[in-house]
C-alpha cells in the first residue's frame, strides 16, 4: 500500500501527509489464514494508519494561505490562469479560489459558498505554489492527520485552469487558495525564510521603474537574485505615457472644440439677430421679454439638437468599440467581458452640460447686447459686446462702406482714375486681410476653432502611432522544455524568433574513461560558460566554429588534464544511455569503441566554476544526435518574437513542434507570454474604430463652422454685388477668408506636432496629410456651398435677402 500526497503549498495547512515509500515489513503483508479482524491488530498498526488516513483523504484539500494571489508567478504569468471571477487581494477576508474541476465535481458556481474546516498541519513550499516532495514534513514511521478548526463558510471568489500549452503545470483539483489571515496556527518562531519564498505584486504599473532600482539595491546588499515578470512594461513605458497622454489630450482638445464650436454658432446667431433685437426695443417690447424673443428658438433647437447628436454619436462610437472588443475577445484575459458602454448618468451629465453652456453663452451675448443703444445696434458696425469710439476730432475719417471697401477708391464723377493696377487677385487679398482685421472677434473664434480641431487630430494620430510603437517595442517572450533535438533546432533558424538561447545537460561517456561525465549543449556557448573564463582554443579555430555543422567541443581546464588531451585533439564520446544499452545488449568493448563519435577538441575551458572546468560544451548545430542514435528532449530554450504581427504564426508552430515531440518526450510544453501584447492590440483596436468617428466628428464641424460665418456675412456680399463685384470674385473673397483660417490652423499645429515629436511625425506624415487634406476639404465645402447660397441671388433679391 503505498500513497504520495502531491498537494501544493506556499506556507499552508496540508489534509493528510504519508511516507513516501515503504520497504521491508511496511511492504506487502500477506494476510491468508488472518482474522477478519486482522487490521485492529497491533501487528497492523502502520496499515491500520494508512487506511484511516485514506479513507479520510477523501474530502480533504490542500489550503495554499496568500495574501495577494497575483502575487504568485504561475498566475502573473497565465500559466495557471482563472477561467471565472476573479484573484484573491489582500481585501478579502472570508473568500477561497477553487480549481474549475473542483466547481464540476460539486456542481457550484462563483457565488456560491462552501464550508471548510483548516488543519493546523503546516507545509512549506515555494511560492509559485509548486512544493517538491522533500517540502513536506514527511512522517517516516505513521500517517498524520491533523486537527481541524470548526468549520469557516467561504464564497468561492474565481476558479482557476492550466494555462495554454502548460501541460507541466496542470494544476490539482484539490488545492483551493484562501486569504493568510484565515491561517489557524502561528508560524514557528524559529522558522527561517528563504529568498524563494518571496514574491510581491505592484498594485500600479507605473510604480515598476521605481520598485525595480528600489528591489535591485536590496538584491545586491542582500546577495540575492531577482526574477522580474513585468510582462514586458519596461520596454513600452515610455510609448504608453506618451499615448496616454495623447489620448487625454486628444480628449480635452476635442472638448474645448465642442464647445468653440457651440461658441461661435451663439456668437452668429446673436449678431444675426441684433437687429431684430433692436427694433423690438424701438418698439417698446421690454429688454427681457425682447431678449427672451431672441434667445428661445435657438434654445428650443438646442435642446432638440444637442441630445439627438450627442445620443447618435454615442450608438456609433459604442458599437464599434464593442465590434472591436468582441472581436479580440477571444484573446483577452479570462472573465475579461468587453463592454464600452457609458453610464446613463455620465450621458445625462454629458448632454446637460452641452445645453448649460449653450444658455450661458447665450446669456451673455444677450446681457452685452442690451447695454448697447438699439440706434446703434441698429449700424453695421454695432457688436455686442463692444462700443464704436467717438472720433476725438472733427475732421471726418475715411468713409467705409460695409464690407472694407473705402469711400475714396471710388469712381470720381468724370469716371473711374485709378492711380494703380488693382487685379483680382490683388483685390481678393487686399478684401481678405481688411475684413480678417476689421471682424478680429470672429476671426479669432475661427482660428482657433481651426487650431483646436486640427490639434484634436494630430493627438489623436500621435496616440494611434504612439500605441502602434508600443505594440512593437513590446518584447513578448517564450520559453519551451522538453522539445526535441530536431524541434528545437528548426526553431532556432525560424525567422519569427530572435535571441534565441537553448541549454541542456546531460551524462556522456568518454572513450578511455570509466565514469559519466556531463557535457552541454548549448546556442550561445558564451552565456553558456559565464563570463568569468578564457577559452586557449586550437590555431584555427575560434567561437565562429560553432556556427558550422561540425563535431567540435570545447572542454573544461581539469577535464582535460584528467583525460590527457589538448585543444586541437580528438575525443570520442557517446551518450550514457546508449551505452549503457549496448553493454546490456552484450556488445564487446572492440566493438562498442566503434560506435564513439569523434569530436575535435577546439579549445580548453579556465573557470573557477567547477562545473565549467570539469565539463565537455558543444554547440546545438554540430548534429548531436548522433550520441544517442536518435531524436532526445533538450531540457529548455528562450526566445523572443521578431515580428509581433506573426504572433499567431508562432503559436501554430510551438503547437506543431510540441505535437512532434510528444514521440520522443513524454511532456513537452512552451509558454509564450502574450497577455501584454493583447491588451495593447486591444487598446490599438479601440483607437483604430473610433479614429474614423473622431475624424468625421473634426471634418463636421470643420465644414459647418465656416459655413455659419459666410452666412452671416451676407449683407456683405449684398454690397460687394451692388458696387460691381462679380459673383465668382465674390465667392472667392468669402471662402478664401475661409480657408486662409483654416490653413493656417493646420500649419501651426502641425509645426507644433513636428517640433515636439519630429519622429512619430515623420512615421504617420501620410496619415497627417490624409486628415488634414479632409479637414481642409470640408471647409472648403462649407464655405463654398455658404458663399454660393449668399450670392446666388439678383441684385434686387439680394437686398431682401434676411442674414
Amino acid at each position: 500500500m503505498l500513497a504520495k500526497n502531491t498537494g501544493y503549498s506556499s506556507n499552508g495547512s496540508s489534509g493528510i501527509t504519508l511516507q513516501p515509500s515503504a520497504v521491508g515489513e511496511d511492504a506487502l503483508r500477506v494476510i491468508e489464514g488472518l482474522p477478519e479482524n486482522y487490521l485492529e491488530t497491533e501487528a497492523f498498526a502502520r496499515q491500520r494508519g494508512w487506511v484511516d488516513a485514506i479513507n479520510h483523504n477523501i474530502y480533504s484539500y490542500d489550503i495554499v494561505y496568500t495574501a495577494d494571489m497575483r502575487a504568485i508567478p504561475r498566475f502573473n504569468e497565465q500559466r495557471l490562469f482563472l477561467s471565472e471571477g476573479r484573484l484573491l487581494t489582500m481585501d478579502d477576508k472570508d473568500a477561497c479560489v477553487v480549481s474549475a474541476d473542483f466547481l464540476k465535481e460539486h456542481g457550484l458556481s462563483v457565488g456560491d459558498s462552501v464550508s471548510i474546516r483548516l488543519g493546523n498541519l503546516l507545509c512549506h513550499g515555494r511560492t509559485d505554489a509548486v512544493s517538491e516532495t522533500e517540502d513536506w514534513d514527511v512522517v517516516p514511521d505513521a500517517a498524520k492527520i491533523p486537527e481541524y478548526t470548526d468549520a469557516v463558510e467561504l464564497t468561492i471568489a474565481g476558479a482557476y485552469e492550466e494555462g495554454e500549452g502548460n501541460s507541466a503545470y496542470a494544476p490539482s483539483p484539490n488545492i483551493i487558495y484562501v486569504p493568510s489571515a484565515l491561517l489557524p496556527v502561528e508560524v514557528p518562531a524559529d522558522y527561517e525564510t528563504e529568498p524563494s519564498e518571496f514574491s510581491v505584486f505592484v498594485e500600479d504599473v507605473h510604480d515598476i521603474e521605481d520598485f525595480h532600482e528600489t528591489a535591485g539595491q536590496f538584491a545586491e546588499n542582500m546577495g540575492l537574485n531577482l526574477n522580474y515578470s513585468d510582462r514586458g512594461w519596461l520596454d513600452v513605458k515610455d510609448s504608453f505615457r506618451m499615448g496616454a497622454l495623447a489620448s487625454l489630450l486628444t480628449t480635452v482638445l476635442y472638448v474645448v472644440g465642442a464647445a468653440l464650436a457651440l461658441f461661435l454658432a451663439v456668437y452668429l446667431y446673436i449678431g444675426r439677430s441684433k437687429k431684430s433685437y433692436a427694433i423690438m426695443r424701438m418698439l417698446g417690447v421690454p429688454g427681457k421679454a425682447a431678449g427672451s424673443a431672441v434667445v428661445m428658438p435657438f434654445v428650443a433647437i438646442s435642446v432638440l439638437a444637442v441630445p439627438a447628436g450627442g445620443m447618435t454619436g454615442i450608438h456609433y462610437a459604442q458599437g464599434a468599440a464593442e465590434k472591436t472588443l468582441l472581436r479580440m475577445a477571444d484573446s483577452a484575459p479570462a472573465g475579461y467581458v468587453p463592454n464600452a458602454r457609458l453610464p446613463l448618468s455620465v450621458i445625462a451629465l454629458c448632454l446637460l452640460s452641452e445645453l448649460l453652456f449653450v444658455s450661458l453663452s447665450a446669456y451673455f451675448f444677450l446681457r452685452s447686447m442690451k447695454n448697447i443703444p438699439p440706434l446703434e445696434l441698429l449700424q453695421e458696425g454695432g457688436r455686442p459686446g463692444r462700443k464704436e469710439k467717438v472720433p476725438g476730432s472733427l475732421v471726418p475719417a475715411a468713409v467705409l462702406l460695409p464690407g472694407g471697401i473705402d469711400m475714396a477708391k471710388l469712381p470720381a464723377a468724370g469716371g473711374w482714375t485709378p492711380q494703380r493696377k488693382y487685379g483680382c487677385v490683388r483685390h481678393v487679398a487686399a478684401y481678405v486681410w481688411r475684413n480678417i482685421r476689421r471682424g478680429f472677434g470672429k476671426t479669432a473664434v475661427s482660428l482657433i476653432l481651426a487650431a483646436v480641431l486640427a490639434a484634436g487630430i494630430g493627438s489623436f494620430v500621435l496616440a494611434r502611432i504612439t500605441f502602434r510603437d508600443a505594440f512593437y517595442e513590446l518584447s513578448v517572450k517564450g520559453s519551451a522544455s522538453d522539445f526535441t533535438f530536431t524541434t528545437v533546432l528548426d526553431l532556432s533558424n525560424s525567422p519569427l524568433v530572435k535571441e534565441f538561447y537553448c541549454s541542456d545537460i546531460f551524462n556522456v561517456r568518454v572513450q578511455g574513461a570509466e565514469l559519466d561525465i556531463p557535457m552541454a549543449i548549448s546556442s550561445d556557448l558564451p552565456r553558456e560558460l559565464g563570463a568569468d573564463c578564457t577559452v586557449e582554443y586550437a590555431e584555427g579555430y575560434s567561437l565562429s566554429a560553432f556556427e558550422g555543422t561540425a563535431p567540435i567541443c570545447v572542454v573544461g581546464k581539469e577535464l582535460a588534464k584528467e583525460l590527457g588531451i589538448s585543444a586541437g585533439d580528438d575525443l570520442g564520446i557517446l551518450s550514457d544511455i546508449l551505452y549503457y544499452t549496448f553493454k546490456a545488449g552484450g556488445v564487446e568493448e572492440d566493438d562498442l569503441s566503434q560506435r564513439y563519435r569523434v569530436y575535435k577538441v577546439i579549445g580548453i575551458v579556465d573557470s573557477e566554476d567547477a562545473r565549467v572546468k570539469n565539463g565537455i560544451f558543444s554547440g546545438i548545430r554540430c548534429d548531436q544526435q548522433s550520441l544517442f542514435s536518435m531524436d532526445f528532449p533538450v531540457g529548455s530554450c528562450e526566445f523572443t518574437l521578431a515580428d509581433n504581427d506573426r504572433v499567431d504564426e508562432l503559436e501554430a508552430i510551438l503547437e506543431e513542434k510540441q505535437s512532434r515531440s510528444v514521440i520522443y518526450s513524454p511532456d513537452p510544453s512552451y509558454y509564450l507570454d502574450t497577455g501584454g501584447l493583447g491588451n495593447i492590440e486591444r487598446i490599438r483596436g479601440l483607437l483604430e474604430s473610433l479614429f474614423p468617428i473622431a475624424v468625421a466628428a473634426a471634418v463636421a464641424i470643420g465644414l459647418f463652422g465656416p459655413l455659419l460665418v459666410i452666412l452671416q456675412s451676407a449683407q456683405q456680399a449684398v454690397f460687394l454685388r451692388i458696387l460691381g463685384v462679380t459673383k465668382k470674385r465674390a465667392r472667392c473673397m468669402l471662402v478664401l477668408e475661409q480657408i486662409v483660417l483654416c490653413v493656417a490652423g493646420i500649419v501651426l499645429v502641425a509645426g507644433g506636432i513636428a517640433l515636439y515629436d519630429p519622429g512619430r511625425f515623420t512615421r504617420g506624415i501620410e496619415t497627417f496629410a490624409a486628415c488634414y487634406g479632409l479637414y481642409l476639404l470640408g471647409c472648403v465645402c462649407g464655405a463654398t456651398a455658404a458663399a454660393i447660397q449668399v450670392t446666388r441671388h439678383r441684385l434686387l433679391e439680394l437686398l431682401q435677402v434676411k442674414e
